[in-house]
Order: structure tokens, then C-alpha cells, then sequence
């Protein structure tokens, strides 16, 4: 009997930790087919330091620098309205894409003529960048 009740009040106070069931997410995730084996993944966050991520998943063995530049630049014309705040920090996986040097280049100059601002690259991995925008102009 006295396991039951320690059983009982473990598993009452386990679940009365988790207050965060039930509430609304942080973000919006968006999913987009850019070839038969690679998807792209956008998470737009609602609040917080980090404004979005754009990450792929599959082998995205055919995916090209100019595609991946290209789904970018559509994905922020369609939803950079939606953006809850237009400065943070922007992480972009990249993996399997080629001329990474270009390919970062070529983000920041997309970022910064559509965010009108001062952007930084704060943090490089080997598949992963990630871009810091401030609302300096």
C-alpha cells in the first residue's frame, strides 16, 4: 500500500509538471517538395531570439546552390508579412549543396536587401550557418 501511494503522488506531481501541454507552439512550420529526394522545412518562430529555420531533409543529392537560393527568396516573398519580428537570428541548414561560400554570400545579400537592415554572419558549422538580423540601418 505504501508503494501505491508513492507511486500515486510521483506520478500526480510528474503531470502537474508539465504545464506546456495544451498551449499553442512557438512557430509555424512549413514543408516544400523541391525534388524527388529533398524537402525543405521552414520554421517561422512567433516569439523569441530566433526569427526562422530553414532546414532540408532527404539526400538532396540534385539539389543546387541556385535552387536552394531560389526557394528562399519565394519562401520570403510569400511570407515575410507573416514574420512576427523582422530582427534575430536566422539559421540555415545546407548540406549537400555546393559553393557553401556562395551560397552564405548570397543569403545575406537576400537578407539584407529584403529586411532593409544591418545583417551579420554570427555562427558557421560544417552544414549549418547561421545570420543575425539587427534593426540597425
Amino acid at each position: 500500500m505504501k508503494y501505491y501511494a508513492i507511486l500515486l503522488v510521483s506520478l500526480f506531481l510528474s503531470c502537474k509538471k508539465q504545464d506546456g501541454i495544451g498551449l499553442p507552439e512557438n512557430y509555424v512550420l512549413t514543408e516544400k517538395s523541391i525534388s524527388e529526394d529533398c524537402n525543405i522545412f521552414q520554421i517561422r518562430f512567433k516569439e523569441g531570439k530566433y526569427l526562422l529555420k530553414y532546414s532540408l531533409a532527404g539526400s538532396c543529392k540534385e539539389l543546387t546552390t541556385e535552387a536552394y537560393i531560389r526557394e528562399y527568396i519565394s519562401y520570403l516573398e510569400k511570407n515575410y508579412d507573416s514574420l512576427a519580428h523582422k530582427k534575430g537570428y536566422v539559421i540555415f541548414d545546407y548540406y549537400g549543396v555546393e559553393n557553401s561560400n556562395i551560397l552564405q554570400d548570397s543569403i545575406i545579400k537576400i537578407t539584407k536587401r529584403k529586411f532593409n537592415t544591418e545583417v551579420l554572419l554570427t555562427e558557421v558549422d560544417k552544414n549549418t550557418f547561421t545570420l543575425n538580423i539587427s534593426d540597425k540601418r
